[in-house]
């Protein structure tokens, strides 16, 4: 009877992840789907903290934006892990603006401490200079104590720590023109860095301009 409920279970959590997920399906569905998910949550311990983190993400990426979003995240949040809980963090420059804002609100009732890698500090520094969320992203980095590490201007370590460089090849232009500034604010704090960064981003934007002659060449090739 146990391996056919966590089967029951794990083929709801597959169809409530497509109906969230979809941007075609009607609001009043995915209201309907998400309390399904919560009282599994809620009530199951058959369901893997994995399933609940993908359908969390896939949400948030299709801007479900109902008010019973910030009691699901609450509960969640407590729930998983502090490895699972980045595997939701680390995607949050993908996430709609709404989503993303009842994120960072739970974030900052979260009780339990949070690792903060560089990817995560980047994060909430270039958020602060969002006219949307700058606010919260400023009160969570003064909650968590955050700083900016020199890591956050190496260009070596772009791909390992997901620094201000990868967020600079953003297609999203929100991101791409917050990134822009909270490289100025960056080079301020790290002013005694300032020709090595500088050496970075000369690099960075050459390396910008082969991929888009590249590209250009394919184009003329086709």
């Amino acid at each position: 009877m146990g391996l056919f409920d966590k089967g029951y279970i794990q083929m709801i959590m597959m169809m409530a992840n497509f109906v969230l997920k979809d941007l075609s399906v009607h609001l009043s569905v995915k209201e309907q789907a998400l309390a399904v998910v919560q009282s599994i949550l809620e009530d199951s311990s058959l369901v893997e903290n994995i399933d609940l983190v993908i359908v969390t993400i896939n949400m948030m990426k299709s801007s479900y934006n109902n008010e019973n979003l910030a009691q699901y995240l609450n509960i969640l949040l407590r729930r998983l892990t502090l490895e699972q809980l980045a595997l939701i963090l680390q995607r949050i420059f993908e996430y709609e603006p709404v989503p993303r804002l009842i994120l960072m609100k739970e974030l900052l009732d979260y009780e339990l401490p949070l690792c903060c890698p560089v990817w995560f500090s980047t994060q909430i520094w270039v958020l602060q200079y969002d006219e949307e969320c700058g606010k919260l992203a400023r009160k969570l980095w003064n909650r968590y104590g955050l700083v900016l590490r020199s890591g956050a201007l190496d260009l070596t370590r772009e791909h390992e720590a997901h620094n201000l460089f990868h967020y600079l090849r953003s297609k999203n232009t929100n991101i791409f023109d917050n990134s822009v500034r909270g490289l100025v604010g960056a080079m301020e704090i790290f002013h005694t860095r300032f020709d090595l960064i500088m050496d970075d981003m000369i690099e960075f934007y050459n390396k910008e301009i082969n991929i888009i002659q590249q590209e250009s060449l394919k184009v003329d090739a086709g």
